[in-house]
C-alpha cells in the first residue's frame, strides 16, 4: 500500500501585537509661544500749536484813511469864462426875461411882491441881478419869494424862505414844493408856480 507522506503543515503565524506608532513615539506637545514683550509706551503727543487768526481786512474807510487821496490841482484857467446857457422865463402876467447867453447882462432874477437884494440872496451879483415885482392881489406871494440863477451847468431855482412856498413841475409830473434855500435844476419846459395866479415857464434857447 502506498503510504502518503504527510506534508508538514507550517504552523499558523500567531498575531503579533505591534505597538502603535503613537505608543512608540508619543506626541510631544508644542511648546507655548514665547510671550511678546510689552509694547513700549508711545511718546506724549505735543499739543497742536494754536492757529493764528488771519488779520482782519481793513474796511474801505480805513483804507482811505491810511492812503489819503491827494487833491489834484485844477487846470489853469484860460481867463475866458465858460458861456452861460440862454434861458428865457415867460411869466403868466406878460413879462419875459432872458438870463445868460454868450455876453449875459443878467445872471439871475429875484421875484416877489417887493423883492430886495437882502440876506436871502446875498450870494447874488447885484450888477447882474434883476428884481422883478410880481402881482399878488391876495398877498399870497412873499416880498422876496424865489430866485432863478443861471450858471454854466444850467438854470437853477431857489426858494427864498417864502411863506407859501414855491412849486415846480417837471414835464408831465405833479407840482412839488421845493425846499427853501436849496437850488433845484430847471429843465426846458418846466413850470414854476409862486401862488396867487403867478407862474412862469422855462425855455432854453439854442
Amino acid at each position: 500500500l502506498a503510504v502518503s507522506a504527510e506534508q508538514p503543515v507550517a504552523p499558523a503565524a500567531l498575531p503579533v501585537d505591534r505597538p502603535e506608532a503613537s505608543a512608540a513615539h508619543p506626541a510631544v506637545p508644542e511648546p507655548p509661544a514665547p510671550a511678546l514683550p510689552p509694547a513700549a509706551p508711545l511718546p506724549p503727543v505735543a499739543p497742536a500749536a494754536p492757529v493764528a487768526e488771519s488779520a482782519p481786512v481793513p474796511s474801505y474807510a480805513a483804507a482811505t484813511e491810511a492812503y489819503p487821496v491827494q487833491a489834484t490841482e485844477p487846470y489853469p484857467s484860460s481867463g475866458i469864462p465858460a458861456p452861460l446857457p440862454a434861458v428865457e422865463l415867460r411869466f403868466s402876467f406878460g413879462e419875459t426875461v432872458v438870463l445868460g447867453g454868450v455876453s449875459p447882462a443878467l445872471k439871475n432874477i429875484i421875484m416877489g411882491r417887493r423883492p430886495l437884494l437882502d440876506a436871502a440872496a446875498a450870494r447874488s451879483d447885484p450888477a447882474a441881478t434883476q428884481l422883478l415885482p410880481v402881482p399878488s392881489p391876495r398877498q399870497e406871494i412873499s416880498r422876496t419869494h424865489c430866485e432863478v440863477l443861471v450858471e454854466a451847468g444850467g438854470a437853477f431855482l431857489r426858494d427864498c424862505h417864502s411863506n407859501n412856498g414855491t412849486y415846480l413841475k417837471h414835464g408831465d409830473g405833479p407840482l412839488r414844493r421845493i425846499e427853501p434855500d436849496h437850488a433845484v435844476g430847471l429843465e426846458d419846459g418846466d413850470l414854476v408856480d409862486m401862488g396867487d395866479g403867478a407862474s412862469f415857464t422855462v425855455h432854453y434857447r439854442s
